[in-house]
């Protein structure tokens, strides 16, 4: 992970327990609020403290997944991973599509074997089918997910693959981006 990525991370897991807290003690009526939470890639730290944190002040967030590691590293046990993303999802978390391979351009430093210039729209759209169908299994109350493109990249051979994702009903919406500007493409 990034710096910057494990910087905004660990603010935002400090500022929010504080704004949260000052929320409540400012009336005594009950507030109600939205607040958009998502966090991409399924890292090991959104689940041992990013749910915990959100948990601790009953909120949710939607976590983009990409492969989940499907074994332990003792043969008889379960995933820890798989069973905390099961965890998330009973939780009320939302679990998103964030492709089976997280394919990014070459110039966020991915190898051109695996870069997103290597992928046909096809390729995509079966790593998205791919993720969507274990994502079912881990998540049996969703059956049409929220998606987050690899690198904010709508484009596959100079191809927007969002038109297919709607005209096949693979995803509820997609998502690009991480600030104000994001764009969401509502299907």
């Amino acid at each position: 992970m990034k710096l910057c990525q494990l910087l905004a991370l660990s603010r935002a897991l400090v500022v929010l327990p504080t704004w949260l807290a000052a929320l409540a003690q400012s009336s005594p009526q009950p507030r109600k609020a939205l607040i958009c939470l998502r966090y991409d890639d399924g890292l090991e730290s959104h689940l041992t403290t990013a749910i915990p944190q959100l948990n601790s002040f009953n909120l949710k967030a939607t976590f983009f997944l990409n492969a989940i590691k499907g074994s332990a590293e003792v043969i008889g046990q379960a995933s820890p991973a798989l069973l905390g993303w099961k965890k998330a999802a009973q939780q009320g978390h939302e679990l998103g599509n964030h492709t089976l391979s997280h394919p990014c351009p070459t110039a966020l430093g991915w190898p051109q074997e695996v870069a997103i210039e290597a992928y046909a729209t096809e390729q995509i759209l079966q790593e998205v089918r791919t993720l969507d169908a274990l994502l079912d299994l881990i998540d049996t109350q969703k059956t049409l997910r929220a998606f987050a493109y690899p690198g904010h990249n709508t484009l596959v051979a100079s191809q927007d693959y969002s038109f297919r994702l709607q005209k096949e009903e693979l995803v509820q919406y997609g998502r690009t981006g991480g600030n104000r500007n994001s764009v969401i493409k509502k299907f």
